[in-house]
């Protein structure tokens, strides 16, 4: 019976540092930066203005957002949603969604407001930002001066 008491204590021990560990190992595929977080608040807040129901964060395209503006930041991709398209139209048919649109920005500043003036002014963004849209993912990445890319990825999903 002593045995029972040592084995349970040891069992939990184990699955929490088991549990723990793959948090760890999850978490860049999760994180969301204050920056991109605040934009993401920012279109909501836009969108609000408007009478629009707001975006869910979209944390399953958090990764491919990231990875399309350090693309761009690095110099590797063209400023465009052109090249990347056809990786976010595969990621709508694996995720079941029934429309997709994109964007991107190119900012001085770390700042929700100045991202925020940059894409409203720019009426093809403008418009897939009020469009009906329910799901958005933004990924940053800074450039070796210090300038920020932006891609805003968007999807749509039946209610």
């Amino acid at each position: 019976m002593k045995k029972s008491f040592l084995h349970k204590p040891l069992i939990i021990l184990l699955s929490v540092l088991f549990i723990a560990n793959a948090c760890k190992k999850d978490e860049s595929y999760t994180q969301v930066s204050e920056f991109e977080r605040g934009i993401h608040n920012a279109l909501n807040d836009y969108r609000a203005s408007l009478g629009k129901d707001p975006m869910v964060l979209q944390f399953l395209l958090m990764n491919d957002a990231k990875t399309f503006s350090a693309k761009m930041a690095n110099e590797t991709e063209a400023f465009s949603t052109d090249w990347f398209m056809p990786e976010l139209e595969n990621q709508k048919v694996l995720l079941a969604a029934d429309s997709s649109a994109a964007w991107v920005a190119y900012c001085e500043y770390e700042e929700p407001d100045s991202v925020m003036s940059i894409v409203l002014n720019n009426p093809d963004i403008r418009t897939k930002i009020e469009g009906y849209f329910n799901q958005n993912a933004v990924g940053t990445a800074k450039d070796i001066n210090g300038n920020y890319y932006i891609t805003g990825l968007m999807l749509h999903f039946k209610k």
